[in-house]
């Protein structure tokens, strides 16, 4: 995906793509290309449903020339406690809002990244939450496939580094909030998709 110089990034979404850490994915991208328009609009804990309420308004006041979006992990925590986790209403729940998400930035076409919701399951941590995703990462895949976006898998990659490394070495205690190395991870793959001319 080509970019030109000055160009404008919009990372949207989860605490994922959020700015606050020093080793945050807008910055690391920054870092390596200063000359890109870097906007970051990131709500801690960001569900699906707050996402489909504000993109729409948020794309069109900011007007990028590519749009990196990261949601869904914290509607599968929000449901950690909930009887429907797990379950078909809770997977078409999330596909469902997730579509209408992708339906509001349709126009961009190959303009938008998609980055994969991902978690690494430590003892304290159900294993129903892990069925929970993998579900909803199968229809994600699916929808982005639909609609024609490129797309970073990094449920895969983070959970290798996590096995081979430690499984906190990527991730916090909650399984979610990433380290360094998984903010590595992120940029790199991103960074694989885009050229600045």
């Amino acid at each position: 995906m080509k970019l030109k110089k000055n160009a404008t990034v919009l990372f949207i979404g989860d605490h994922i793509i959020d700015d606050k850490s020093e080793k945050s994915v807008p910055l690391l991208l920054r870092e390596a290309h200063p000359e890109l328009n870097i906007v970051v609009s990131s709500h801690d804990k960001e569900l699906l449903d707050h996402l489909l309420g504000r993109i729409k308004h948020e794309v069109k006041a900011v007007k990028p020339d590519l749009i990196i979006l990261s949601v869904g992990i914290s509607d599968s925590i929000d449901q950690k406690r909930s009887p429907s986790l797990g379950r078909y209403e809770e997977y078409y729940r999330f596909i469902t809002l997730y579509e209408d998400i992708l339906n509001q930035v349709e126009s961009y076409d190959e303009r938008v990244i998609i980055l994969e919701p991902f978690m690494v399951v430590n003892p304290l941590m159900s294993e129903c939450l892990r069925f929970d995703l993998d579900r909803k990462l199968t229809g994600i895949r699916r929808l982005v496939r639909q609609f024609g976006f490129s797309f970073v898998s990094l449920d895969g990659p983070i959970n290798a580094y996590a096995i081979n490394n430690g499984i906190h070495k990527p991730v916090k205690l909650n399984g979610v909030t990433p380290r360094s190395a998984s903010y590595q991870i992120i940029a790199d793959s991103i960074e694989n998709l885009i050229e600045i001319k």
